[in-house]
């Protein structure tokens, strides 16, 4: 082997670590998310209200946005108005619009908020709050979705994935999800006692106030609807 050769194989040797580097943080690049959040919604007592979260990831110069939401009118009611986030707000002054939420059940037709500059706002944030109403239980989960999302930034339009959330509709308590809070439900939050998501014994049915743990506090919950039924 040459030296020419051989000082080539020396410099691939010494550059191919910075080029698996560089192509691994390309790689991590992540793309643009639209969420609500939290994604998982635990079970609620009829009549007792909850807030999710409409919530930007990994976004470049956003410049205006809108959305539709729906939900199932059976088990959810919207019973406010959707409130601004600050996102966008905290760039410059903006134009948020809103449908009546009442107009149409299940339907908040559009929501949308507009920079007044043609600076956009980059990076996470959360866009809008929105509030629900549980009217009724039933014997699995309800969903919480996103359409027609129409995000840019002042010149082009932004490609978003999008994440609606799920709400379990179930009467708070109710583990097995068969429409009454017994035994079964019981011996299954003991089995998942003490446990959190990285836990091999982790039930996220049993973990009935969304903290992450399973722990007296969910006991607690169990009892207090235990015999309850649908």
């Amino acid at each position: 082997m040459n030296k020419r050769i051989f000082a080539i194989v020396i410099a691939m040797c010494i550059m191919l670590p910075a080029l698996a580097g560089a192509l691994g943080k390309v790689k991590a690049a992540s793309s643009p998310v639209l969420s609500l959040q939290p994604a998982n919604v635990p079970p609620r007592n009829i009549g007792q209200t909850f807030t999710v979260t409409l919530h930007v990831d990994n976004v470049t110069n956003l410049w205006s946005w809108k959305v539709n939401v729906t939900w199932d009118p059976a088990y959810l009611t919207m019973t406010v108005d959707p409130i601004e986030g600050s996102f966008l707000s905290n760039v410059n002054g903006t134009l948020f619009l809103t449908t009546p939420y009442a107009k149409t059940p299940g339907v908040l037709n559009e929501m949308s908020d507009t920079s007044f500059s043609s600076i956009g706002a980059s990076g996470n944030g959360d866009l809008a709050t929105l509030t629900f109403t549980v009217i009724a239980h039933g014997y699995n989960t309800t969903a919480i979705n996103l359409t027609n999302v129409v995000m840019q930034d002042f010149s082009n339009p932004i490609t978003v994935s999008v994440v609606g959330a799920t709400v379990s509709n179930t009467i708070p308590g109710d583990i097995t999800g068969d429409g009454s809070v017994d035994i079964y439900d019981a011996i299954r939050l003991a089995n998942a006692f003490s446990s959190n998501p990285h836990s091999s014994n982790w039930n996220p049915l049993a973990d009935l106030n969304g903290d992450g743990f399973v722990d007296i506090y969910d006991a607690i919950i169990l009892a207090n609807h235990f015999g309850q039924h649908l």
